[in-house]
């Protein structure tokens, strides 16, 4: 069974098409390297939903996963830390990207 694995990082103030392909650059690496990647953007909420609807539902992906891979810059997300926070109270592996 593959390890479930969120990704983590920051999409609030960047261009929503910047954030998109990021995003899916890293699910489809993730993939290759097989795990099964949890990605954000793709929570099923509409992209314009409230923040914190955006935030409550990725938390709860991120509780259904074994692993979170943090993108570089996020130290610099609000969301991103949060959802670090998680992991670490969790005991989640946490990857970093290089």
């Amino acid at each position: 069974m593959k390890n479930k694995i969120y990704i983590s990082g920051p999409i609030t103030g960047h261009p929503i098409e910047q954030a998109t392909q990021r995003f899916a650059k890293i699910e489809n690496a993730l993939s290759l390297a097989g795990f099964d990647p949890i990605n954000p953007m793709n929570n099923g909420l509409p992209i314009d939903a409230p923040y914190n609807e955006h935030m409550l539902r990725d938390l709860e992906l991120l509780t259904e996963c074994g692993s979170i891979y943090m993108l570089k810059g996020w130290e610099n997300s609000k969301g991103a830390r949060i959802e670090f926070a998680e992991a670490v109270s969790r005991k989640m592996n946490i990857i970093f990207e290089k």
